[in-house]
């Protein structure tokens, strides 16, 4: 499927600095979104684990949207087998968390580009939105694209694949 040009996107050649505050924000959501999805596919939706993981998921978005004024919409996305946090790649150390390995290779398997949360993200989206891909978490194969499972759990306040970033080769970084 052809990438149009309005969507496509480039992905920043500098990584987060390891020492500020805010690559902790930037890392904790992918690391708290792998975690959730996990936790939900394990546990019953009443279970204590299950409620905390969906919180400290929401903590992060919040805290990253706190921490970054221009992004109220909060995306993780793949390139390259590498992920990103709102354009910004990861860096190596982090890159290499069990979890955000684990984030990329569930995003590989079931062809997911990006994950957009936007700012009505709430409780009962993340809920809806964390079950289903923990369902997912549990196939080999994808029957419908992940899109038509959102359109079809009505969350509009997640987005799938409207942004896909490649990496040019060659640029001077």
């Amino acid at each position: 499927m052809p990438i149009s040009a309005n969507k496509e996107r480039t992905i920043n050649q500098q990584s987060i600095p390891a020492a500020s505050d805010a690559t902790a924000f930037f890392v904790d959501v992918p690391l708290r979104l792998f975690t959730a999805i996990r936790t939900h596919r394990f546990y019953p939706p009443a279970n204590p684990q299950v409620q905390l993981s969906r919180n400290l998921f929401l903590k992060a978005i919040n805290e990253l949207r706190k921490a970054s004024q221009n992004h109220q919409d909060v995306e993780v996305a793949l390139a390259s087998k590498v992920i990103l946090v709102c354009g910004a790649r990861l860096n190596e150390r982090d890159s290499a968390r069990q979890q955000i390995q684990g984030l990329s290779s569930f995003f590989t398997q079931f062809n997911i580009h990006s994950i957009i949360f936007h700012d009505t993200f709430n409780e009962q989206d993340s809920a809806v939105f964390l079950h289903l891909l923990a369902d997912l978490m549990g196939r080999r194969e994808l029957e419908v694209p992940v899109t038509t499972l959102i359109e079809q759990a009505r969350l509009t306040s997640v987005s799938i694949d409207t942004k896909r970033y490649v990496e040019i080769h060659g640029r001077g970084g």
